[in-house]
């Protein structure tokens, strides 16, 4: 064997304890990125969850999205073809990305992603303005309860008004439970424990607390 290209067994023992050494140390690098890149992408996926809309999307540029399942990066194979993952899914607790999704989310954020999420979300907010606006102005022009015909309404007041005592016939009765059958001379067709509609003078005493 060539001199020159034999090495002396201490010189391979130290350089396989620099390789071990090495490797430790990018592992517990690439841990911290993936680990950083969860944090990140499972706050981002938390202000989506907490938006009212189920379907909210942010799909501002290509090759990633935000909704409240996650963060979804769009990688590629060393052949070209496209491959798919998600960051910080939705109802998983363990920090497992990998390196090269970690890669492309700081490469999102690096070049500007977080401003256009927020864009995306003032605009969302401008939207909701606006049309609340045109909405409340609609309801204002629709008639009130004393305008329509108040058998139409649905509302808790004139449905109470409609509601006629069971013992003196008078509107605006509530709905209480009786324990026996029978009730100010009145028998209810259900019995003891029924439900009566009575106005406010034939109501019960308040029992004693």
């Amino acid at each position: 064997m060539d001199a020159n290209t034999t090495r002396h067994p201490s010189r391979v023992v130290s350089a396989l304890l620099r390789l071990e050494r090495a490797g430790d140390e990018h592992s517990r690098t690439t841990g911290r990125l993936c680990n950083a890149a969860w944090l990140v992408a499972d706050l981002l996926r938390r202000q989506v969850e907490a938006l009212p809309d189920q379907d909210a999307e942010c799909s501002v540029r290509p090759g990633i999205d935000l909704d409240r399942r996650g963060v979804h990066v769009t990688l590629s194979w060393p052949n070209g073809e496209p491959r798919y993952e998600t960051i910080a899914p939705y109802g998983q607790t363990e920090p497992v990305p990998t390196r090269i999704a970690a890669f492309a989310l700081a490469g999102a954020i690096a070049s500007g992603w977080l401003d256009e999420i927020i864009t995306w979300m003032a605009s969302r907010t401008a939207a909701d303005v606006a049309a609340t606006v045109t909405l409340d102005a609609a309801a204002q022009r629709l008639p009130s309860c004393e305008e329509s015909q108040p058998d139409d309404c649905s509302c808790e007041s004139c449905v109470r008004e409609r509601r006629r005592c069971d013992i003196c016939g008078a509107p605006g009765a509530d709905i209480v439970q009786i324990d026996s059958a029978s009730y100010l001379g009145e028998t209810h067709p259900q019995g003891a424990g029924a439900y009566w509609l009575l106005c406010e003078e034939h109501q019960p005493d308040p029992q004693p607390a």
